[in-house]
């Protein structure tokens, strides 16, 4: 029985009862084991969890894959290099600015009910200049996608770790579910951000 390597899904806004039911048969449209194990026997469920691929400038798929807010976007050279490859995906807005903002990325599967587990993995960097304000949030979010509840919070700090760090979370208990992975930043003005790769 494969391993799961990465689950990635995630809402970002709420949505109505017909726009749920069409984003359930759109997942469960894809295919539960998208691409051959490595060499681990991992498989890997996550559509461009590496943001190595480049979207059309100026719209919505500027992150291929993934469905995403303002505020959001690859990133080439950041303070922080990458992870690893060329690019990681950048939550919350670049500079400091006058308007507090919710930015955030999503991307939905239906997990598979035939593996022995299923480890939702991704590396992060926090970033804020007032990592103590209430309203500063770094998060990641696994949700139901029939119904929209919130399943578990993955992660949830204001933090200035300013070093890459490791997050894992074992999904097994989802198996065969369709869920979805929000990645998101709340900023009150105070410039907070974060960086993914790995996913």
């Amino acid at each position: 029985t494969p391993v799961s390597a990465a689950a990635t899904v995630a809402p970002m806004e709420e949505v109505t009862a017909m726009e749920e039911v069409a984003a359930v048969e759109e997942v469960a449209a894809l295919p539960d084991t998208p691409g051959p194990a490595d060499t681990n026997g991992c498989v890997e469920l996550v559509r461009n969890g590496e943001f190595e691929m480049d979207g059309v400038s100026g719209t919505e798929r500027r992150v291929p894959d993934w469905a995403v807010t303002a505020g959001v976007g690859l990133e080439r050279a950041v303070l922080h290099p990458t992870r690893s490859g060329s690019q990681s995906l950048r939550v919350g807005q670049a500079e400091t600015t006058e308007v507090s903002s919710l930015s955030g990325a999503e991307q939905r599967i239906k997990l598979p009910d035939n593996y022995a587990r299923i480890l939702l993995t991704f590396d992060y960097v926090l970033l804020s200049e007032n990592p103590d304000g209430p309203t500063n949030r770094q998060s990641a979010d696994v949700f139901y996608m029939e119904t929209g509840h919130l399943e578990r919070r993955v992660l949830n700090e204001s933090s200035d770790e300013a070093e890459w760090l490791l997050k894992e979370e074992d999904l097994t208990a989802l198996s065969g579910q369709p869920v979805r992975l929000r990645l998101s930043v709340a900023d009150d003005v105070a410039g907070t951000v974060m960086y993914v790769d790995n996913v």
